[in-house]
């Protein structure tokens, strides 16, 4: 499987606890150059995207988390050519004192990544500790604000169509999120939900089970498994409802 994340290169590329994601998925010239780094270390130093030509385009020093801790920054309209991500770390573990991976950004708009018919999207890669990483990361740039600011929005997709806040904003190169539709889940859903974008955007399983509520003090009970593998189950059957009581005959209990 393609993972989503590469290890840096040159001294730093045995340190396998730094991840750098490039975003979009295929970068090109027509889009925004956002680059993330992760790492669980709590490790100080400053990102730069340096551009084809030796010049040094964007540069931060603000860091995130953790753990994990992560680093990020864009380029507006990226020249297409070999970019450069590095993290120069303040205080540099053994030979390694700058993380760099090199990136390529096309000149034309690349294909879009083609879905396998019957499903909703390719599963490339799978759930592990580095996805892990890259999902927390994900969700605290997406929340991200100062201890005594209160954050709000009137449906949860604005938050998601916030380029400056969801890092993976048309991350696949299809426009995906310019749809105008609302994403209105609920707050009990929402957290399953933003595991399903996350998923869809990097291309991850994703799956959950049709459940029953419980009642009459029996337990919920699950009776059918939905995966985005088998969209013939996008809307399995209700579960069974309980046989309700008849009036004047229930047992302790029961509602």
């Amino acid at each position: 499987m393609d993972s989503p994340a590469k290890a840096a290169s040159g001294p730093c590329g045995e340190a396998p606890e730094f991840l750098v994601l490039p975003s979009p998925f295929a970068p090109w010239k027509g889009a925004p150059l956002r680059v993330m780094i992760v790492t669980e270390e709590p490790l100080e130093g400053v990102i730069s995207l340096v551009a084809p030509d030796g010049s040094v385009a964007a540069k931060s020093s603000d860091r995130h988390g953790g753990a994990p801790y992560s680093w990020f920054a864009e380029v507006a309209e990226p020249a297409a050519g070999t970019w450069h991500a590095t993290l120069a770390l303040e205080h540099p573990k053994g030979d390694c004192s700058t993380i760099t991976r090199d990136i390529s950004v096309s000149a034309r708009k690349p294909d879009p990544q083609p879905i396998p018919t019957g499903v909703f999207w390719k599963v490339r890669n799978s759930w592990n500790h580095a996805t892990e990483s890259l999902f927390s990361a994900w969700i605290e740039k997406l929340f991200d604000a100062p201890p005594d600011q209160a954050l709000s929005w009137k449906a949860w997709h604005e938050v998601l169509r916030d380029r400056s806040r969801n890092f993976l904003f048309n991350y696949l190169g299809r426009g995906e999120d310019n749809a105008q539709t609302g994403l209105r889940p609920d707050c009990a859903d929402f957290a399953y939900f933003l595991r399903a974008y996350f998923a869809y955007k990097m291309g991850l399983p994703f799956g959950y089970s049709n459940c029953s509520r419980g009642t009459g003090g029996k337990p919920p009970k699950c009776y059918q498994w939905f995966d985005m593998e088998h969209p013939e189950n996008t809307r399995p059957p209700p579960p069974p409802e309980h046989p309700r009581a008849a009036p004047g005959k229930a047992g302790r209990g029961t509602q």
